[in-house]
């Protein structure tokens, strides 16, 4: 979708920021997501990445999808202190490389975020409002619910008997 208006200059912002946008786009297996840091981090934020799948989603849902698609997969399964993981938390950061697999670096995906998980569930509800792709979000619609029990209580509880794999 493209935007345009009589107004030069703004038709100008708005190429340039669709441009800067699409540098921040990366294809990954589960499709595009938005990363972040660039030029220092270059990396999935759980935050950063779904804040930016929201604003877009009237224009390119594609983004949300993969988004979704992406945080899900890597959601919280045990508990790691060491990473801030619990079950049914979205990230905050993901990292890879030579400290990320000696566990020098918490980045491994981190998971100390108090807003990635409702967030995710927000993206969740607005791309089945906005996208209108009921099939694709029934399958995110899992992954949200593996989110409630981070949600409700700040109890460390295991979710309800699922897999990662069940609930995308």
């Amino acid at each position: 979708m493209s935007i345009r208006t009589p107004h030069e200059q703004f038709n100008a912002w708005i190429a340039r920021a669709r441009t800067d946008l699409d540098m921040l786009g990366t294809e990954t297996p589960e499709g595009r997501i938005a990363y972040a840091g660039i030029p220092w981090y270059v990396a999935p934020f759980g935050r950063d990445s779904l804040i930016t799948a929201l604003q877009m989603l009237p224009f390119e849902p594609a983004l949300a999808r993969g988004t979704l698609r992406f945080l899900a997969r890597h959601q919280g399964t045990e508990e790691d202190a060491f990473t801030d993981q619990e079950p049914g938390k979205i990230l905050h950061e993901y990292r890879k490389g030579e400290l990320a697999a000696c566990r020098e670096i918490a980045f491994i995906p981190y998971y100390g975020s108090v807003d990635a998980t409702p967030l995710f569930v927000m993206l969740v509800a607005e791309y089945v409002l906005h996208a209108f792709a009921i099939e694709a979000a029934d399958q995110q619609l899992g992954a949200g619910h593996c989110c409630t029990p981070h949600l409700r209580c700040r109890k460390r509880v295991r979710p309800p008997a699922r897999s990662i794999s069940t609930c995308c």
